[in-house]
């Protein structure tokens, strides 16, 4: 009796040991997901230079990083004296990479090159005399660039963003004429290096 006692407790501590093994043995997490995915932000510095922008980010599944694309208004704004640049929009888009090795994306320390393109209307008018009247210059102004900036990004309470940068890059322009030229264009067309800098208040959704 003892004996069949012996072997049944054998043969169901044999069952038991692979499930009481499997319960106890720690599962793997599952792949963490960004606490905040999404980022609206809107540049509060660029009223001083008389432009509107916002930014839209995203974080991306590997945690580490996101992506951002900037639209930037531009109205009007007079250099050289009579010359106006009349409106215009600038498009940039960003891959940033957080290394902050405690934060994930979008928090913390990153680097960030950029690709933009702008395009600006530009004009300019001069009295010339009661008989000729006023004579101008008219046109566009196109530009890309590629460059890196590096920033920090807080995130304050997974609802609101402040985000500050600086970095620079090389740009290309191409003035495209217009009339009037005659009067010339009174600064280089925007060929070379360029720094960029600028700070984002955003909402976290």
């Amino acid at each position: 009796m003892f004996s069949k006692i012996l072997s049944l407790a054998c043969w169901l501590s044999m069952v038991a040991l692979p499930v009481w093994a499997q319960q106890t043995e720690p599962v793997a997490p599952a792949t963490e997901k960004p606490a905040t995915r999404n980022l609206l932000k809107i540049n509060y510095l660029s009223p001083i230079l008389n432009t509107f922008g916002i930014a839209y980010e995203r974080a991306l599944p590997e945690k580490s990083a996101s992506v951002q694309i900037t639209l930037h208004y531009m109205g009007d704004s007079e250099i050289y004296g009579d010359f106006v640049l009349r409106g215009g929009m600038a498009l940039i888009g960003e891959y940033r990479l957080y290394l902050s090795e405690k934060k994930q994306a979008p928090n913390g320390f990153f680097i960030a090159p950029f690709l933009s393109y702008n395009y600006l209307d530009y004009r300019n008018y001069s009295y010339l005399s009661s008989y000729s009247g006023y004579q101008g210059t008219r046109g566009g102004y196109n530009r890309v660039g590629l460059g890196l900036i590096g920033g920090w990004q807080w995130v304050f309470k997974k609802r609101v963003s402040l985000d500050v940068w600086g970095g620079t890059g090389y740009y290309y322009g191409v003035v495209t004429r217009g009339t009037g030229f005659e009067l010339g264009f009174p600064f280089k067309v925007g060929t070379g290096a360029s720094m960029r800098f600028g700070s984002t208040v955003g909402f976290a959704f």
